[in-house]
This record gives structure tokens, sequence and C-alpha cells, in this order.
């Protein structure tokens, strides 16, 4: 499945220096998929940064999710850095939030289908 439009999530992200979370970044969600997903972001973060991540869709949402930075670019109106979620990286975790970012995942494809439809 490719990546899915999600101007619709609300997206909060820290990067984490250690075992302390460290600043807050000013993100914007580009793209979204239960493995990742593109953030526009004000400054460049280096690959292999670890970020925690808080989603919102609507109901849904996933608190602390840890990712990290698998690539990052100069783009638009700042920098384009594409993110892996830990669980993408083989790492175990629970079943609770594989399911809960599927979840994500299938309400954005409704949105992006129902706006389709009405195009």
């Amino acid at each position: 499945m490719s990546r899915l439009p999600c101007a619709d999530l609300k997206v909060t992200c820290r990067q984490q220096l250690g075992l302390w979370t460290g600043r807050a970044l000013n993100v914007f969600a580009l793209d979204f998929d239960r493995h990742g997903m593109a953030l526009q972001v004000d400054r460049p973060i280096a690959p292999g940064t670890y970020l925690l991540l808080n989603i919102e869709a609507e109901q849904l949402a996933v608190d602390s999710l840890e990712a990290v930075v698998h690539n990052c670019r100069e783009w638009s109106e700042g920098f384009r850095c594409g993110i892996q979620f830990r669980h993408a990286l083989n790492i175990p975790d629970e079943v609770p939030l594989r399911s809960a970012l599927c979840e994500i995942e299938q309400r954005l494809t409704e949105i992006l289908n129902t706006r389709q439809h009405f195009q």
C-alpha cells in the first residue's frame, strides 16, 4: 500500500535524547501508512535520530509512538523527513499499537475515498 495524504492528522513530536525526551519539534504531517510517515520540519534532522510522536485522527490516538528518522532533505519551506515507526524495524511491540496504526491508516483511506467520490 502506498502512503496516504494525512492533512487530517494532528501530530506532535519530540526528539529523543538518551533516556530523556528532548525538545519539541515543529512538524506537519505529509503522508502516512502503518509503517511510517513523512513530516515537514523547520530544521534538518539527522538520519538515525529517534523521535517520540503523538498522533491523533478524529477519535483515534496513538501516544508515545517511537520512530526513527530514515532520511531528511530540503523541501518546500523547510525539510521533509521520512520516518519509520519502531515496530516496522522488527523490534517487538504490543499488538494494540499495530492495531491502532492500522485503524488510523484505514480511517485516512476512508477519508481519501470519500473525497475522491465527491470530486
